[in-house]
């Protein structure tokens, strides 16, 4: 899954988590229609309903303790990636997205205090250059309304990060973290009196 042009979960943890939420799905439906109630014949064989829901109880924390090394993994890159703030550039060397947003933050200021140093020029230039005088001013407005329209850029690519920042955070934590631990839970607490019974 890609946020904004980075993996924010691998293919192997989309795909354990598609499988745990298929196990999980199954044994929810299997319980809640007491599909269970009877024993099933497989391969000519009876398969008491103990016997399902041990099978079922290995067959689910298989796929949690799967899903679980995977989600870690994308988790923990995640938040150093979020952290660091690093963003690949042409030539495959990290910069830091933050040193980044300073530089161009820096220079736009430079530019405004560059605005102010013209304008008060201009007031002590001669009134024989009247024409010039116009077109300076006229120079320094265009400047400082590109000045102003880079400061907003930048506030606003700064909110679209903390937006991005929310939404990928709602997907890693919630759905992909969230609902499969708490159907993991709720599917182990109705399959495991079953599958307890024989020991």
């Amino acid at each position: 899954m890609r946020i904004s042009g980075q993996d924010l979960l691998t293919r192997q943890t989309v795909t354990a988590h598609a499988k745990l939420m298929i196990v999980i799905a199954a044994i929810l439906a299997v319980t809640f229609y007491d599909l269970n109630s009877k024993s099933w014949i497989v391969f000519d064989r009876d398969l008491r309903p103990e016997e399902f829901a041990q099978i079922s109880a290995v067959i689910l924390i298989y796929s949690m303790v799967s899903y679980a090394v995977h989600y870690m993994g994308d988790v923990t890159s995640f938040c150093s990636w979020s952290s660091e703030s690093k963003v690949v550039s042409d030539n495959l060397t990290d910069l830091k997205l933050h040193n980044i947003f300073d530089e161009l933050r820096g220079e736009s200021r430079e530019i405004r205090r560059t605005v102010k140093e013209l304008r008060r020029n201009l007031g002590r230039s001669s009134e024989n250059e009247e024409k010039l005088r116009s077109d300076i001013s006229l120079a320094v407005d265009n400047l400082h309304s590109v000045a102003v329209k880079l400061e907003r850029t930048f506030d606003g690519i700064f909110k679209g990060f903390s937006r991005l920042s929310l939404s990928a955070k709602f997907i890693l934590f919630f759905w992909y973290g969230a609902v499969p631990l708490g159907g993991a839970i709720l599917a182990l607490r109705l399959i495991l009196p079953t599958a307890m019974k024989s020991f």
